[in-house]
């Protein structure tokens, strides 16, 4: 069993490795001192969560499942009009990440690492990010009464499934396991856009409105505020915003591979 402090440092190492090469520096307090702030937060009580961990039968997996439960959780209580469950929903959106800072740290000391565990936390970052825009959305219907959020969260909900991206890996994923060979391994490979303004487009894309802390952190103090002020516009805006996204990357996604083949 490692101690409390052997498990900081092992921490410490790997998160400052791992966001250096996500160009983000938890040490820069000039640049990002609130993004230095929330760093630690997580890193330090997740380290003591993994501390108690190591000793039980506990496994990642299970960490990385509670984590995508309590991203649903924290949706559903965005649903009711308690001032009381909309804090509770907002406490649980901005501390759920240390379950995710918590399984990946828990698999590297039990040795439990795995390609399952990588993909259970990409997918338990995307239930979250799922249920956040349903139950803001919801929360907004309930402050304002217009069925336009509703129907902006059904489109919503519909680009991102029928996402034909999504669909393009899920399938080329089938085939090659089963392999039935119609689908080659260069097709799936990234294309490099020549462009440098299309990769611009694309960057700004995957950094706008999505499901990182200083997104969700400034969504949830607007939240927040508006239960003691009136920010209602602001939590419209930012629903349209989410819904926007959505759009231009089911459309985005349409054109390039139908029109560009790529």
């Amino acid at each position: 069993m490692l101690s409390l402090k052997e498990i900081r440092k092992k921490h410490y190492t790997h998160q400052r490795s791992k966001l250096v090469n996500m160009n983000a520096d938890i040490d820069d307090w000039l640049y990002s001192p609130y993004n230095c702030f929330k760093a630690r937060i997580y890193i330090e009580i997740s380290s003591i969560l993994v501390y108690f961990l190591q000793r039980t039968h506990i496994t990642p997996n299970t960490i990385t499942i509670l984590y995508a439960i309590s991203g649903i959780l924290g949706g559903v209580f965005f649903y009711f009009e308690s001032k009381n469950l909309i804090l509770t929903a907002c406490f649980i959106f901005y501390f759920k990440g240390i379950l995710d800072w918590s399984d990946g740290l828990l698999a590297r000391i039990k040795g439990r690492t795995s390609p399952l565990g990588h993909i259970l936390d990409a997918w338990g970052s995307n239930v979250g990010y799922i249920a956040f825009v349903s139950g803001l959305s919801f929360h907004c219907f309930n402050l304002s009464g217009d069925m336009a959020y509703i129907i902006l969260l059904i489109f919503f909900l519909i680009f991102k499934s029928l996402d034909f991206k999504t669909y393009l890996y899920q399938q080329s994923y089938y085939e090659i396991l089963n392999k039935t060979n119609n689908i080659e391994m260069n097709f799936i490979k990234t294309n490099n856009l020549k462009e440098d303004k299309k990769k611009l487009i694309i960057t700004f894309l995957k950094s706008f409105m999505d499901d990182r802390a200083r997104t969700t952190d400034t969504v949830i103090l607007i939240i927040v505020l508006n239960l003691y002020f009136d920010l209602l516009f602001y939590i419209k805006f930012i629903i349209f915003l989410y819904f926007l996204k959505s759009m231009i990357v089911f459309l985005g996604s349409l054109y390039y591979f139908y029109f560009k083949n790529s």
